[in-house]
Protein backbone atom coordinates (compact mmCIF):
# COMPACT_ATOMS: atom_id res chain seq x y z
CA UNK A 1 0.00 0.00 0.00
CA UNK A 2 1.42 3.21 -0.83
CA UNK A 3 2.30 5.36 1.91
CA UNK A 4 0.32 9.13 3.09
CA UNK A 5 1.45 12.50 4.23
CA UNK A 6 -0.44 14.13 7.06
CA UNK A 7 -0.77 17.26 7.98
CA UNK A 8 -2.24 19.37 10.52
CA UNK A 9 -5.23 22.33 10.08
CA UNK A 10 -2.19 24.76 9.77
CA UNK A 11 -0.46 22.95 7.11
CA UNK A 12 2.60 21.69 9.88
CA UNK A 13 3.11 17.95 8.43
CA UNK A 14 3.11 15.25 11.33
CA UNK A 15 4.23 11.32 11.30
CA UNK A 16 2.42 8.50 10.21
CA UNK A 17 1.53 6.21 12.57
CA UNK A 18 3.63 3.54 10.95
CA UNK A 19 6.38 5.47 10.42
CA UNK A 20 5.91 6.04 14.97
CA UNK A 21 5.81 2.65 14.93
CA UNK A 22 9.45 1.83 13.16
CA UNK A 23 10.49 2.77 16.84
CA UNK A 24 8.57 -0.83 17.98
CA UNK A 25 11.42 -3.07 17.13
CA UNK A 26 9.92 -5.86 18.72
CA UNK A 27 10.05 -8.07 15.23
CA UNK A 28 13.33 -6.96 14.22
CA UNK A 29 15.34 -10.11 15.38
CA UNK A 30 12.72 -12.43 13.70
CA UNK A 31 13.32 -10.83 10.29
CA UNK A 32 16.69 -11.00 10.53
CA UNK A 33 16.64 -14.26 11.04
CA UNK A 34 14.44 -15.23 8.12
CA UNK A 35 16.39 -13.11 6.22
CA UNK A 36 19.42 -14.95 6.95
CA UNK A 37 17.28 -18.09 6.56
CA UNK A 38 16.57 -16.82 2.62
CA UNK A 39 20.23 -16.24 2.21
CA UNK A 40 21.14 -19.71 3.51
CA UNK A 41 18.68 -21.28 1.16
CA UNK A 42 19.95 -18.98 -1.86
CA UNK A 43 17.11 -17.15 -1.97
CA UNK A 44 15.96 -13.14 -3.11
CA UNK A 45 14.61 -11.14 0.28
CA UNK A 46 12.81 -9.05 -1.95
CA UNK A 47 11.48 -10.98 -3.93
CA UNK A 48 9.94 -13.59 -1.17
CA UNK A 49 8.59 -10.35 0.63
CA UNK A 50 6.69 -9.42 -2.12
CA UNK A 51 5.46 -13.04 -2.78
CA UNK A 52 4.41 -13.41 0.85
CA UNK A 53 2.57 -10.12 0.56
CA UNK A 54 1.13 -10.34 -3.15
CA UNK A 55 -2.41 -12.73 -1.66
CA UNK A 56 -3.02 -10.04 1.01
CA UNK A 57 -2.57 -7.26 -1.39
CA UNK A 58 -5.15 -8.53 -3.75
CA UNK A 59 -7.40 -9.27 -1.04
CA UNK A 60 -7.03 -5.83 0.77
CA UNK A 61 -7.91 -4.41 -2.99
CA UNK A 62 -10.61 -6.84 -3.09
CA UNK A 63 -12.11 -5.79 0.50
CA UNK A 64 -11.45 -2.17 -0.53
CA UNK A 65 -13.61 -2.60 -3.40
CA UNK A 66 -16.28 -4.58 -1.96
CA UNK A 67 -16.92 -2.10 1.11
CA UNK A 68 -16.98 0.61 -1.66
CA UNK A 69 -18.97 -0.88 -3.95
CA UNK A 70 -16.44 -0.74 -6.75
CA UNK A 71 -15.71 -2.31 -9.06
CA UNK A 72 -13.40 -5.48 -8.61
CA UNK A 73 -9.65 -4.96 -9.28
CA UNK A 74 -8.20 -7.35 -11.91
CA UNK A 75 -4.64 -8.23 -10.68
CA UNK A 76 -1.83 -9.96 -13.22
CA UNK A 77 -0.49 -12.52 -11.71
CA UNK A 78 0.15 -16.54 -11.42
CA UNK A 79 -3.11 -18.25 -11.61
CA UNK A 80 -1.81 -20.27 -8.33
CA UNK A 81 -1.67 -16.90 -6.42
CA UNK A 82 -4.71 -15.70 -7.96
CA UNK A 83 -6.76 -18.99 -6.57
CA UNK A 84 -5.15 -18.73 -2.85
CA UNK A 85 -6.60 -15.21 -3.21
CA UNK A 86 -9.83 -15.51 -4.17
CA UNK A 87 -10.42 -18.40 -1.93
CA UNK A 88 -9.31 -16.31 1.24
CA UNK A 89 -11.70 -13.17 -0.15
CA UNK A 90 -14.69 -16.02 -0.35
CA UNK A 91 -13.59 -16.33 3.86
CA UNK A 92 -14.24 -13.10 3.95
CA UNK A 93 -16.94 -12.76 2.47
CA UNK A 94 -18.81 -15.37 4.28
CA UNK A 95 -17.52 -13.86 7.56
CA UNK A 96 -19.13 -10.48 6.47
CA UNK A 97 -22.51 -12.24 5.85
CA UNK A 98 -22.56 -13.92 9.15
CA UNK A 99 -21.84 -10.41 11.37
CA UNK A 100 -24.17 -8.77 9.16
CA UNK A 101 -22.12 -4.90 9.69
CA UNK A 102 -22.93 -2.07 8.53
CA UNK A 103 -20.12 -0.36 7.02
CA UNK A 104 -19.84 3.08 8.09
CA UNK A 105 -16.66 4.70 6.88
CA UNK A 106 -13.69 3.15 4.83
CA UNK A 107 -9.87 4.18 3.39
CA UNK A 108 -10.86 7.01 5.94
CA UNK A 109 -7.38 9.38 6.43
CA UNK A 110 -7.39 11.20 10.20
CA UNK A 111 -5.14 13.36 11.68
CA UNK A 112 -4.66 13.58 16.27
CA UNK A 113 -4.57 17.52 16.39
CA UNK A 114 -3.75 16.97 19.95
CA UNK A 115 -1.24 14.24 19.51
CA UNK A 116 0.23 15.50 16.14
CA UNK A 117 0.34 12.13 14.03
CA UNK A 118 -2.36 10.93 11.23
CA UNK A 119 -3.25 7.51 9.69
CA UNK A 120 -5.68 5.72 7.46
CA UNK A 121 -8.37 3.58 8.46
CA UNK A 122 -9.07 0.66 6.43
CA UNK A 123 -12.56 0.47 7.74
CA UNK A 124 -15.19 1.53 10.30
CA UNK A 125 -18.35 -0.52 10.67
CA UNK A 126 -21.45 -1.09 13.36
CA UNK A 127 -21.46 -4.16 14.74
CA UNK A 128 -24.78 -4.79 16.95
CA UNK A 129 -25.29 -1.37 17.27
CA UNK A 130 -21.57 -0.40 18.05
CA UNK A 131 -19.02 0.71 16.41
CA UNK A 132 -15.73 -1.19 15.47
CA UNK A 133 -12.59 -0.67 13.85
CA UNK A 134 -11.75 -3.29 10.80
CA UNK A 135 -7.81 -2.47 10.23
CA UNK A 136 -6.77 -5.39 7.26
CA UNK A 137 -3.53 -7.42 7.36
CA UNK A 138 -1.11 -9.44 5.39
CA UNK A 139 0.63 -11.45 7.36
CA UNK A 140 1.48 -15.22 8.26
CA UNK A 141 0.30 -14.35 12.44
CA UNK A 142 -1.17 -12.45 14.36
CA UNK A 143 1.62 -9.97 15.75
CA UNK A 144 1.96 -7.38 18.29
CA UNK A 145 2.76 -4.36 16.84
CA UNK A 146 -0.31 -4.54 14.74
CA UNK A 147 -2.31 -3.92 17.81
CA UNK A 148 -0.28 -1.14 18.95
CA UNK A 149 -1.55 -0.10 15.04
CA UNK A 150 -4.88 -0.30 15.40
CA UNK A 151 -4.75 1.09 19.29
CA UNK A 152 -3.35 4.11 17.58
CA UNK A 153 -6.40 4.23 14.72
CA UNK A 154 -9.06 3.84 17.23
CA UNK A 155 -7.53 6.89 19.32
CA UNK A 156 -8.26 8.58 15.87
CA UNK A 157 -11.67 7.83 15.45
CA UNK A 158 -12.90 8.25 18.57
CA UNK A 159 -10.91 12.06 19.15
CA UNK A 160 -12.77 13.21 15.41
CA UNK A 161 -16.13 11.04 16.49
CA UNK A 162 -16.56 11.39 20.79
CA UNK A 163 -20.13 10.73 19.71
CA UNK A 164 -19.78 7.46 18.16
CA UNK A 165 -16.97 5.41 19.96
CA UNK A 166 -15.29 2.25 18.73
CA UNK A 167 -16.77 -0.89 21.24
CA UNK A 168 -15.31 -3.47 18.91
CA UNK A 169 -11.68 -3.93 17.31
CA UNK A 170 -11.06 -6.65 14.60
CA UNK A 171 -8.23 -7.63 12.52
CA UNK A 172 -8.94 -9.35 9.09
CA UNK A 173 -5.93 -11.44 7.87
CA UNK A 174 -5.19 -12.60 4.62
CA UNK A 175 -2.32 -15.18 4.92
CA UNK A 176 0.08 -15.97 2.28
CA UNK A 177 -1.32 -19.49 1.79
CA UNK A 178 -4.54 -17.81 1.11
CA UNK A 179 -5.84 -18.68 4.50
CA UNK A 180 -8.37 -16.20 5.88
CA UNK A 181 -8.45 -14.94 9.89
CA UNK A 182 -10.91 -12.95 11.94
CA UNK A 183 -9.11 -11.62 15.29
CA UNK A 184 -11.61 -9.76 17.69
CA UNK A 185 -9.36 -7.62 20.13
CA UNK A 186 -10.56 -7.03 23.51
CA UNK A 187 -10.54 -3.48 25.28
CA UNK A 188 -6.98 -4.43 27.21
CA UNK A 189 -5.03 -5.28 24.41
CA UNK A 190 -5.98 -1.85 23.03
CA UNK A 191 -5.31 -0.53 26.34
CA UNK A 192 -1.96 -1.77 26.49
CA UNK A 193 -1.71 -1.01 23.01
CA UNK A 194 -2.42 2.51 23.56
CA UNK A 195 0.24 2.73 26.21
CA UNK A 196 2.86 0.93 23.97
CA UNK A 197 2.27 3.84 21.40
CA UNK A 198 2.52 6.74 23.75
CA UNK A 199 6.48 4.91 24.52
CA UNK A 200 7.22 4.74 20.80
CA UNK A 201 5.67 8.73 19.83
CA UNK A 202 8.36 9.17 23.38
CA UNK A 203 11.27 7.08 21.61
CA UNK A 204 10.31 9.46 18.06
CA UNK A 205 10.78 12.83 20.09
CA UNK A 206 13.78 11.50 22.40
CA UNK A 207 14.91 10.52 18.81
CA UNK A 208 14.76 13.67 17.61
CA UNK A 209 16.67 15.49 19.80
CA UNK A 210 19.24 13.22 20.05
CA UNK A 211 19.76 14.39 16.48
CA UNK A 212 19.71 17.68 16.69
Amino acid sequence: MARHAYALKDGTEVPSVTSILGNLGWKSYGLMYWAHALGKAGKDLREEREAAAEVGTICHAYAAADITGKPQPVFDVDAEMLSKAERSFASYLSWKGMTRLEMIASELPLVSETLRFGGRLDAVAAFDGAAGLLDFKSSKALYPDQVVQVAAYAHLWNEHKPEMPLGHWHILRWSPDGAFTHHALSQAQIDFGWRAFLACMELQAIKKELRT
